[in-house]
């Protein structure tokens, strides 16, 4: 319609004006036409980065494949207007910085986008320099076979950054290389039969260790922990009395091996009440090992455990006290026969536990037990061996 009142407009005027005067009306009405299908053509790649804006790539890819006039130059266009929108966005805080830089990273790929300009406006984002400032500190650092602090910086870069999947990559390398200085320190650690100075320093890379070579180096602990208890004879060949240990309340985890704890056999066990765990030592007097550790149960304010130092004496599979309506499994005694290491309280019938604490002060006097950790120490602990209690 537009088309036809400006041609009905043309004729008009070749029929009542001169020639010059013609000449000058085409002339407008061919820079009206110019001027009118820029606008509309502007107005076009406007809305289609509009479309890109508003993350609608469905109907934005729909339209770029279908529409074959529109040419490299119009998808520079609307790319370049797309990245302008965002940063103006961003500097006028209607966007985040994260937001930011997903909407510009979400182009860059993409046929006839300027990388050169793409970066350039990525790069006023303090998070996105840092990004590519802590990759290339990372490689450094590994470089330096600064492993650990590479890892940290490594583990720190999210998707934000050109190089994060590089930087995956370089996570997984920093572990291996980790994982094999941890495995070379812990043999000859447990070479040493420093058990423990060899769990220590699985913990502390246990972070930069994946999980499958964790489990195996734990299990190589064990087995040289296993190997090593194992080659120790079962006594000591001397005789413990109870009166020859007078500093049972000074003793502690950290201090057993200065404080000339005895044992008849290669065992001790030491109890703390105030963390109510029982640990288990292997070794000899001023060389013990910590062997096992397990959560426990002494008893209540009314009916509290005895303190002091004390040996295994008898043993037996199963035990019902109708005094208290519950019994327990795999008992070992350490005090006469009044005071045991047993499982948690079952019922008559031996099949239900009525009580599953652990942790906590909760038993009549007795030290109370996993069903597993009260069988471990009914079957492996020989009698004599001592006990202390604090």
């Amino acid at each position: 319609m537009y088309l036809n009142k400006l041609r009905n407009f043309i004729k008009n005027i070749f029929e009542n004006c001169n020639y010059i005067v013609c000449i000058f009306a085409i002339l407008m009405c061919t820079s009206i036409i110019y001027i009118s299908t820029i606008t509309n053509h502007k107005k076009y790649i406007s809305d289609l980065s509009q479309l890109l804006y508003k993350n609608n790539l469905s109907a934005f890819n729909s339209i770029i494949v279908s529409d074959k006039k529109l040419t490299s130059s119009d998808l520079i266009d609307i790319y370049n207007h797309y990245i302008r929108k965002n940063y103006i966005d961003f500097t006028n805080n209607k966007i985040d910085e994260n937001t930011y830089i997903n909407n510009l990273k979400r182009i860059k790929d993409l046929k006839s986008v300027s990388k050169d300009t793409l970066i350039s406006y990525l790069l006023r984002s303090k998070e996105y320099q840092k990004s590519q400032l802590d990759y290339s500190k990372a490689i450094t650092l590994m470089d330096n076979k600064n492993y650990k602090a590479a890892f940290n910086i490594l583990s720190s870069i999210t998707d934000l950054s050109d190089d994060y999947d590089k930087a995956k990559k370089k996570i997984s390398d920093c572990s291996r290389l980790l994982k094999d200085e941890t495995s070379k320190n812990i043999i000859e650690l447990c070479n040493k039969n420093s058990f423990d100075d060899a769990e220590k320093s699985l913990n502390e890379n246990k972070k930069y260790i994946n999980t499958n070579d964790y489990n195996d180096l734990q299990n190589s602990i064990n087995k040289s922990k296993e190997a090593y208890f194992k080659s120790l004879p079962d006594y000591n060949s001397i005789n413990v009395s109870i009166k020859d240990f007078a500093n049972a309340s000074s003793v502690t985890v950290d201090n057993i091996n200065k404080m000339d704890v005895p044992s008849e056999t290669k065992y001790v066990i030491y109890v703390s009440t105030a963390k109510q765990t029982t640990y288990v030592f292997c070794g000899k007097k001023n060389s013990w090992i910590k062997y096992k550790e397990f959560k426990c149960s002494t008893g209540i304010a009314d009916s509290a455990t005895p303190k002091g130092f004390f040996k295994v004496g008898m043993k037996g599979t199963w035990f019902f006290s109708p005094k208290y309506g519950q019994g327990g499994k795999y008992w070992t005694s350490f005090k006469g026969n009044n005071y045991l290491f047993h499982s948690v309280p079952y019922d008559s019938s031996a099949t239900k536990i009525l009580d599953n604490t652990l942790g906590t002060a909760a038993s009549h006097g007795c030290i109370r037990l996993a069903t597993e950790d009260s069988k471990f120490i009914h079957d492996v602990i020989p009698a004599g061996t001592s006990v202390i209690i604090n």
